[in-house]
């Protein structure tokens, strides 16, 4: 490596542990001014769009206080400092950063030690299975510092089946165009947070959003990497080697009110084994996962909780509150119920343990988070998408004109956010497929059959909603003051006529 580039690289090295030093609040502008110079003398003429700086922790964790967008992209660039005295938590850092994220920004990662006296030299290559960079690195400095390689998710095989790849189904809950978050900056939130709750009114694609993030910890379709899949009615402790080369495994467990710790955790069943009347304890969910996440030495394992206010959580989690919290993963609780035979009276949860849950805020039949349990968990706001709506029928301008008057009109009368149906409501799906006149038809159908009977409902709970008018062709119309069949038949003449559009 030329003198030139050495000291290149060293003023890089010296300008961001110098940006760090004022701790993890924002930096001067000066100093991000003199990092940015420092690393485009670096990088030469690919500029990058944005530059991440984070610390590393004895606990292993980032703190990331220089944060372009929550999705790297190509010729970003992320810097390391290591705060730890551990190496090995700068090189998990590094491959969590590159694995399981497909499409980032980064292609490696590149990991220096501070010699002293302002001399850096390169320790370790962290970089995609496809990537040159270490070896080039090799080639031009002389080293022998190691390079470790690691899958590139975004090489894995989209496979045809995929649920990211499936058109929507027209159920509410299903979702039917992107959300208001993308599934990759959910994953983005989940590594860096753990436990995730996606939470808003019905219809705006919650329980899809989390079915798409695990696509994407998967690095494709997701679907045959479920626990109960990769099992196939073996045991975890038989299915190691399965379980171990998956890029992702995921579990999927929906809450209801008669749904408890027993369940979840851990309880006491009857045993067919036994004559007469014996009781075994039997692992719920959450002590399996774990199990899986522990074999799995770091690699992303999933459990999503859908509807996670249904039952009362504070109750379905118990002692594993604590255990949950990203602070205390890894340290031991004690449980109510004594182990199955072969297992242990405690339970740790796994870094590497990822929790996906969602939240109808609409639903008042159900429990409220106490603030315990919501302390532990980030929350991501889903709101209703005028804009997925306009998205969804980007192709044809007439349809896409119409669905935004009746969206609007629906927003105009549910003024709580919590309650405001969401855009799954308004997505006729395979639309593109269907002449006018089938798309009116079935357009009008959605919304005389889902939403009506939503609004309808609000409106018997004592909710105060407006009126929900369209201009249809005989003047305006009220689509819950007139009947069904008259809102049906006037809807698919106005969605169906193309004259004004």
């Amino acid at each position: 490596m030329s003198e030139t580039n050495k000291t290149t690289l060293s003023k890089f090295w010296d300008e961001a542990a110098a940006y760090a030093e004022g701790g993890d609040g924002p930096a001067s502008s000066s100093a991000k001014a003199d990092l940015s110079k420092a690393i485009n003398e670096l990088v030469g003429g690919e500029r990058p769009k944005s530059v991440y700086v984070a610390k590393l922790t004895n606990n292993g964790l980032h703190n990331q206080f220089w944060q372009g967008k929550s999705v790297s992209e190509k010729n970003d660039v992320m810097v390391f400092l290591d705060q730890s005295s551990n190496a090995e938590i700068v090189i998990q850092a590094a491959r969590d950063r590159l694995n399981p994220r497909p499409d980032s920004g980064f292609e490696a990662v590149v990991i220096g030690a501070d010699l002293g006296g302002g001399q850096w030299a390169i320790h370790e290559v962290v970089e995609y299975d496809h990537s040159s960079i270490g070896a080039r690195l090799k080639s031009e400095t002389g080293g022998n510092f190691p390079i470790v390689k690691v899958p590139d998710p975004a090489a894995t095989t989209r496979a045809t089946s995929s649920f990211t790849e499936e058109p929507a189904t027209g159920s509410p809950e299903d979702g039917g165009a992107d959300a208001p978050f993308s599934a990759r900056e959910i994953v983005e939130h989940l590594l860096e947070a753990r436990n995730v709750v996606l939470e808003g009114p019905p219809g705006t694609g919650k329980t899809r959003a989390a079915f798409l993030a695990a696509n994407v910890l998967a690095g494709g379709n997701a679907r045959d990497l479920r626990l109960d899949r990769l099992l196939s009615g073996n045991l975890v402790e038989d299915s190691v080697d399965i379980l171990l080369a998956a890029p992702l495994v995921w579990d999927f467990v929906q809450l209801h009110p008669s749904f408890g710790y027993e369940e979840f955790v851990r309880g006491m069943r009857t045993d067919p084994d036994v004559p007469g009347f014996a009781l075994k304890s039997v692992d719920g969910i959450l002590p399996q996962i774990c199990k899986v996440a522990a074999i799995r030495e770091g690699k992303p394992t999933l459990l999503i909780i859908d509807e996670i206010n249904r039952a009362n959580l504070s109750a379905v989690l118990g002692e594993t509150i604590f255990a949950i919290d990203p602070a205390h993963r890894d340290e031991e609780v004690r449980l109510q119920y004594k182990a199955p035979s072969g297992g242990t009276d405690s339970l740790s949860v796994p870094a590497n343990l990822l929790i996906l849950g969602t939240m109808n805020t609409a639903d008042r039949s159900i429990a409220m988070l106490d603030f315990a349990v919501r302390r532990r968990f980030r929350f991501l706001r889903m709101q209703p998408s005028r804009d997925a709506v306009l998205e969804h029928y980007s192709a044809t301008p007439h349809r896409a004109a119409k669905a935004a008057e009746v969206f609007d009109a629906v927003m105009e009368s549910v003024k709580q956010e919590d309650f405001q149906p969401g855009q799954s409501y308004f997505l006729v799906p395979d639309q593109e497929k269907l002449s006018v006149s089938e798309w009116g038809e079935r357009f009008a159908s959605l919304l005389v059959n889902n939403l009506r009977p939503l609004l309808e409902e609000y409106r018997e709970e004592g909710m105060a909603l407006g009126n929900v008018t369209v201009g249809v062709e005989s003047g305006e119309m009220d689509l819950l003051a007139s009947p069904v069949n008259a809102v049906r038949d006037s809807l698919t003449t106005w969605l169906c006529d193309e004259s004004g559009s």
